[in-house]
């Protein structure tokens, strides 16, 4: 059996798929939909080696220039080598998971004795029929009512076991994976002080080095990749590997330099921080620049980076204004949302401090 897979960089809905007989003859392609930065890939087993071979593989991103985060068209293209039926089995899913994949399509290619290639295609998802539960556990499907528990390096969330969603841990922060581990979750169904209706998910975080570590937690549903909460954990470890964590989720790192703001962020996530004006009149203040990014490495996919914004003031007066960290092209997707209260001094000169 052969393995092949399309690796992605890095929340996915359902795809489509569908594959096509092409016009040279005894060749076949398969054509699918997927996003990188979702951290799901599409891989594929053939039931026999010696009918059909993969003969090309290749992507293409829909996004505009500049645009992070959109979907890519991802094909394969098989050629026919002899007589007979073979089964393309692809499946969409996240390499580091244990749960269903998000989608399976089917590809059953028939060559005739011409070597002309009939195919049979069939697609599944996971079931989403769910058992009768409360309201109260139901509600956590988005991520309502979510708890978060931190006693050192053990971190408990809420979450209902029953909703299709599922807790899944990440690493931030560069060096993040040397200095602690990440246990899988252990969980425990209801009743609990946590959560009555649903279940509780315990991490436990193991110092590896002295150091602080930036990770992750996402609460998804396991079908289509909806976020329904996103908490960011700063653990530090000391010299005898004791851990001690904080919920640092609704804190982003920033910094304020004169007329410069400072914000840390990563746009191979499809996250990326828009400024806006708290009030209409707040734009006759000032003027802020487009982001001006820098990454924080040059030679690593997938890195992070920082976001500078220059505000630039028009008149003296006070202005507030605010940053948003989301994906452009996905609903209720805000992560953090930040604002400034700025004075601008009779110089034009600009000074802000944060304000919530």
């Amino acid at each position: 059996m052969k393995k092949q897979v399309i690796a992605l960089v890095c929340t996915a809905a359902l795809l489509a798929g569908c594959g096509t007989s092409d016009s040279t003859p005894g060749t076949y392609t398969v054509t699918l939909e997927g996003n990188g930065t979702t951290g799901y890939e599409w891989t594929y087993t053939m039931s026999e080696e010696g009918i059909v071979k993969e003969t090309a593989a290749d992507s293409k991103y829909e996004g505009s220039d500049g645009m992070t985060g959109a979907p890519s068209t991802y094909t394969w293209t098989f050629e026919a080598l002899k007589e007979g039926t073979v089964t393309l089995t692809y499946e969409y899913a996240r390499s580091w998971e244990t749960v269903e994949p998000a989608e399976t399509n089917t590809y059953t290619l028939t060559v005739d004795k011409d070597l002309q290639i009939s195919a049979v295609v069939s697609t599944a998802a996971p079931s989403t029929a769910l058992p009768d539960v409360s309201p109260e556990a139901a509600s956590l499907a988005d991520g309502e009512g979510i708890l978060c528990e931190i006693n050192g390096g053990i971190i408990s969330f809420s979450g209902g076991f029953t909703t299709g969603y599922d807790w899944s841990s990440y690493f931030i922060s560069d060096d993040a994976e040397d200095i602690v581990s990440i246990s899988d979750y252990d969980f425990s169904k209801g009743n609990s002080q946590m959560n009555v209706d649903g279940a509780t998910y315990n991490y436990t975080v193991t110092g590896l080095k002295a150091g602080t570590a930036e990770i992750g937690f996402l609460y998804s549903d396991v079908s289509d990749g909806t976020i329904g909460n996103n908490y960011r954990i700063k653990c530090t470890v000391a010299d005898d590997l004791s851990v001690t964590c904080e919920d640092i989720t609704n804190t982003p790192d920033y910094s304020i330099d004169g007329n410069v703001i400072t914000l840390a962020g990563n746009p191979t996530t499809g996250y990326d921080w828009t400024a806006y004006y708290v009030t209409a009149a707040d734009e006759d203040y000032l003027s802020i620049s487009d982001a001006e990014y820098t990454s924080d490495s040059t030679d690593r996919d997938g890195a992070g980076g920082i976001y500078q914004f220059t505000l630039t003031g028009k008149q003296a007066g006070t202005a507030n204004i605010g940053f948003s960290y989301h994906q452009s092209f996905t609903a209720d997707s805000l992560v953090y949302d930040i604002q400034f209260a700025c004075t601008i001094g009779s110089d034009l000169s600009v000074s802000c401090e944060k304000l919530n």
